[in-house]
């Protein structure tokens, strides 16, 4: 193999990985019924914490997004709206929620469109409760709702072209080591 192969190889083992990095979406729907659905509802009333319909409209998005991350040191340092959640909802305190500056964005996006009366979707990924645990067969005949198979299809093959690209690195570093 001459050297004019080897940048052909190193140069596909590349693309193979970048191919792979290309961004998920976020799904608004999900992080709400993770993070957010054991306190809080969106237009169906009060729970242990406020009612989030209209939310985005009411407060600034910085300030939600702070507030979502460090509630209580807003109120430690006297920021007026944040106490006054505070002491609305009985002095029960929200646990700092780390979420990304996209997945913030996604969840207010999600609050504004079931505040404004569109559907709520169901999250990508649902907690089903049955009896007994399907087999794999049927979860493989569709037993998944069609976006999670179709997201778990997508980051499969995205696995398999990164661990094909890296061996192909690999096996291009061990080549070009070990020639004499």
């Amino acid at each position: 193999m001459n050297k004019s192969n080897i940048k052909y190889f190193l140069i596909f083992g590349l693309l193979i990985l970048g191919y792979g990095s290309y961004p998920q979406e976020v799904d608004g729907s999900a992080i709400f019924a993770t993070n957010c659905a054991a306190c809080h509802t969106i237009g169906q009333g009060q729970l242990v914490g406020p009612d989030l319909e209209g939310v985005t409209e009411k407060y600034a998005k910085q300030w939600i997004t702070r507030f979502i991350r460090e509630s209580q040191a807003m109120i430690e340092e006297g920021d007026e709206k944040a106490v006054a959640v505070f002491n609305a909802y009985n002095m029960i305190p929200m646990p700092p929620v780390p979420l990304s500056d996209e997945q913030i964005d996604a969840l207010l996006d999600h609050i504004t469109k079931v505040s404004k009366g569109k559907p709520e979707p169901e999250p990508l990924v649902t907690e089903k409760r049955v009896a007994a645990r399907p087999s794999v067969a049927k979860q493989a005949k569709g037993g998944l709702p069609a976006e999670q198979r179709a997201a778990t299809r997508k980051a499969m093959m995205t696995g398999i072209l990164v661990a094909f690209g890296a061996l192909t690195v690999m096996g291009i570093g061990i080549w070009w080591a070990t020639r004499s």
